[in-house]
């Protein structure tokens, strides 16, 4: 695991109110924030580094069972309390009166919902950086990337980022492509008109409509073309 976790209340906001009889009795949460520095297990006896390595996987266990179950509380809360009624905010207002951000509450209520519909992921998913699991639970992320974490395939949000963007690189030269084949299409067609104006008798009074309407489409695909380019 290579993101920081923070407490769970300095996730969350700077402030709890720790007595509700007194609104000004605020005291700041002590940060703790854990971290996998490249400890270097290597460096020591064989049972002393199998030890500290399952110690260290039961610290994080805890916490990510804790933003589990942080996101199910608050996914409860927010189920009973939706809709157009009497209820209508209260939700926000209950969250950051304790001290909770709104985007960390969306992002562990998303959390939890991607836990309940990936059942047979769960494992993966609650083991996955925490940031990396937030990414992967936002409905705007691309389903082939989301299959990419939780196969194994993606472990970081370095290299999640890495692939986003190359996604989207991809997506841009495809356009880019497209235009290109678009806008030969569109002169051909010009060109085919040009041929055709030449054909036309202008001594007939059919063949001046005709050389108008042809005109017109001329200049209606030269319109096409401005707007693609």
């Amino acid at each position: 695991m290579s993101d920081n976790l923070d407490t769970l209340m300095t996730l969350m906001g700077q402030k709890l109110d720790k007595n509700q009889n007194n609104d000004n009795n605020l005291t700041k949460q002590e940060l703790i924030v854990i971290q996998n520095k490249n400890f270097k297990y290597e460096n020591l006896d064989q049972e002393i580094a199998n030890f500290l390595k399952k110690k260290q996987y039961e610290i994080f266990n805890i916490f990510h069972n804790t933003y589990t179950e942080i996101g199910r509380i608050l996914k409860e809360a927010q189920e009973k309390l939706r809709g157009s009624n009497q209820y209508n905010g209260l939700f926000y207002k209950w969250f950051t009166s304790m001290g909770f951000k709104k985007d960390k509450v969306y992002s562990l209520i998303s959390r939890y919902e991607l836990l309940v519909e990936n059942s047979d992921k769960q494992s993966i998913i609650k083991n996955l950086p925490l940031s990396l699991s937030y990414e992967i639970s936002k409905k705007s992320c691309p389903t082939n990337l989301k299959m990419e974490v939780l196969n194994g395939k993606i472990k970081t949000l370095k290299e999640f980022k890495s692939r986003h963007q190359q996604n989207n690189n991809n997506k841009n030269n495809t356009k880019i492509q497209l235009k290109k084949e678009d806008i030969i299409k569109l002169i051909e067609l010009l060109l085919q008109k040009l041929e055709n104006i030449k054909k036309i008798d202008l001594d007939q009074i059919n063949n001046k409509k005709e050389f108008l309407i042809i005109l017109q489409e001329i200049k209606q695909k030269i319109k096409n073309i401005k707007k693609i380019t």
